[in-house]
Formats: structure tokens, sequence, C-alpha cells
């Protein structure tokens, strides 16, 4: 029984369970040289990340070099109005004089007249 062995003298020594020097080396190399290994990863990527954003700013300078004010055509509301309602037409009525048209009827005949050409 437990209690006679613990009377007597004899208890058994329980040694520690630890891992011997030598293993407990390896695992601080393993530790350490992991450690190296992630700290040349984060310093890679640190770097490609550098070069990516260096070359989307380089992009994005391109793209608004571009888009100058000087290369993008501008045409007034009412020309580009006139041009996505009938874009077909060269001559706009409406954008004559309106001494030319006599009366209002006729005003209204002419834009009858352009409602059924579109």
């Amino acid at each position: 029984s437990l209690y006679s062995w613990r009377n007597s003298g004899c208890l058994p020594h329980v040694c520690c369970m630890s891992a011997p020097p030598k293993e407990l080396q390896q695992k601080k190399q393993f530790k350490h040289i992991m450690l190296q290994e992630m700290e040349r990863i984060e310093i890679r990527l640190a770097e490609e990340c550098k070069q990516v954003f260096t070359e989307l700013q380089t992009d994005l300078a391109d793209l608004n070099s571009d888009f100058s004010p000087a290369t993008i055509p501008y045409h007034s509301f009412d020309e580009y109005a006139l041009k996505v309602l009938f874009p077909a037409q060269d001559d706009y009525p409406v954008l004559h004089d309106p001494a030319d048209l006599s009366t209002y009827e006729d005003s209204l005949a002419v834009f009858e007249k352009l409602i059924k050409q579109e």
C-alpha cells in the first residue's frame, strides 16, 4: 500500500519528465530559425508591397497625363443633348432664331417633324 511505502522511507522517486538539454537546445534553435525565417518573409513582403505601390503610383500618373483637360473633348450641354437626342441630324431648327418661325403652329409643326424623324 502507499501508506506503507511512505512510512518505510522507500518512497519511489519520480523524476521530472523534462526534456534532456539537447532536445531543449534543438527546440530553441528551431524556434530561432523560424523567427528568422518569418522576419525574412516579412521583409520580402514589405519590399514587394513598396514595389507594387510604386508601380501603381506610376500607372496612376500615366493615366492622369493621358486624361489631361486638353485631350478630353468637351461640348456644351445644348450641343451634347442635341447630338444624343437627334444623332442623325446635322441642322437643328431648334437652334435657329425664333423670328425665322412665323407662328406658334409652324414651331409645333417643326417639332412634330423632328419627333417623327426619330
